[in-house]
Formats: C-alpha cells, structure tokens, sequence
C-alpha cells in the first residue's frame, strides 16, 4: 500500500479545488462545494471534510445516523441547524457532534455568506 504524504496544504488544495455536489432527493436545495481531507491522506476509517455552503441552500436532507457518528466545526460564516425539529443558530467556532443513534438534523444557510465548516 502506498504511503500518502500526511499533510495536506493549503495551496496544493487550492490547485487541487473544490468538488460540487448536492444530496439525489433534494437536488435544487442541496448544493454545496468540498474537499475530502481524509481521502487526500488516506485515511479509512474515519472521514473529514472542508465544506462550503452558499447562502440559501442545504447541506443534505433531513436525517439520523444509526451506526456512524457524526460532527462538524464552523470555521466562517453562520447556519442554522435544525435538530429534532428545532432551528439553532451557528457561528464560527461552533462545534456540533451527534452519537449514535443521532437525532435527526440538516444544516441550512439561509444567510449572505458562504458558511465554511469542517
């Protein structure tokens, strides 16, 4: 197996860019951009993502993890989450973790900024 360099840079992401992609069952809503971390070290077993939000759209569709536990960090912008049916307010340096099983959630930014996030 081939060892991959441990550390990802800044610039080579940058030349690298950023992959569009939107959830399949809510295609007009869901559209962010992102960079997998763990998949440029190598990493298997546990997955780690920069994520880009623009403002007015979603991350995935409402839902809950039965067997993976789930996080994330805002590094810029702001969000609201909706958790259980409730909406919470995100601002940078904000950190949500969901254990198994999870409550059901999905991330909006119904802002003027992109919402940046781990």
């Amino acid at each position: 197996m081939e060892r991959r360099d441990p550390i990802v840079r800044r610039v080579d992401r940058e030349k690298k860019g950023f992959e569009s992609f939107s959830h399949p069952l809510n295609p007009e809503r869901s559209q962010m951009r992102g960079f997998s971390l763990s998949d440029a070290v190598g990493l298997t077993r546990i997955a780690v993502h920069l994520a880009v939000l623009p403002p007015g759209k979603e991350s995935f569709v409402y839902h809950s993890h039965a067997v993976e536990e789930e996080w994330l960090y805002v590094l810029a912008g702001r969000g609201r989450i909706e958790i259980d049916g409730e909406l919470r307010e995100l601002v940078a340096g904000d950190f949500v973790g969901f254990a198994t099983p999870s409550a059901a959630h999905q991330l909006r930014n119904p802002y003027g900024q992109d919402l940046t996030y781990l």
